[in-house]
Formats: C-alpha cells, sequence, structure tokens
C-alpha cells in the first residue's frame, strides 16, 4: 500500500521492571515497552477538545502510540504510563522543555 506509513519505534524503560503486573500481563518482566514516534494525528487526540472534555486524550494518544495493542492502557502501572508519556514527548518536540511561571506573591516570572 503506497499510501501506509510505518512510523520509527523506540523502546521506553519502564521503572516497574515489569514486577507489579500479573503473570498473564503482556508486561509481566519486561523492562522496556515499544512506542511509535508521534504523529500529526497524535497531535491531533491530544488537542481534541471533545476528547480532552471527556478525560481520556492521554489513554487514547496512549493506546495509539503502544506497539504491542494486547497492551491496555488501564491496566498500566503509574510510574511506566508516566515514562512513556515523558519519552513519547521526547520524541515529538525534544528533550527541552521551556515554561514561564510568575509567582503568586511577588508576581515575578520565573523560566
Amino acid at each position: 500500500d503506497p499510501l501506509h506509513f510505518i512510523a520509527p519505534t523506540e523502546f521506553v524503560e519502564l521503572p516497574s521492571k515489569g514486577i507489579g503486573y500479573n503473570s498473564n500481563h503482556p508486561l509481566f518482566q519486561k523492562d522496556v515497552i515499544e512506542i511509535r514516534f508521534m504523529t500529526a494525528k497524535d497531535e491531533d487526540i491530544l488537542s481534541s477538545r471533545t476528547l480532552l472534555k471527556k478525560g481520556v486524550a492521554v489513554e487514547r494518544f496512549l493506546q495509539n502510540i503502544i506497539v504491542d495493542k494486547s497492551i491496555k492502557v488501564s491496566d498500566l502501572l503509574i510510574g511506566d504510563r508516566n515514562a512513556i508519556v515523558i519519552a513519547a514527548r521526547i520524541s515529538g518536540y525534544g528533550s527541552d522543555y521551556e515554561t514561564q511561571v510568575n509567582c503568586p506573591s511577588c508576581g515575578h516570572k520565573f523560566r
């Protein structure tokens, strides 16, 4: 299929090292998970007002980038889930995260 795009993947180290999953879980005793690099479709999922209002945008995004479709996002340990989100963000936007925070007391802007 000439219109089929194969996105590159990467392996993300799981903080849990697979400990904490049941023996029948796909991540049982696994120290990595393979994810697909972010695409424009993934950005659309993360910015969908409908999905954000329903509170399912991140779940849908994660389910979309995890290569092994037998893994259910709802079954991921929170530390593993966070590691996947951070790795996906880095693959999509780079490792720098610039932001500005205003001090509520004095109003000073911090970078």
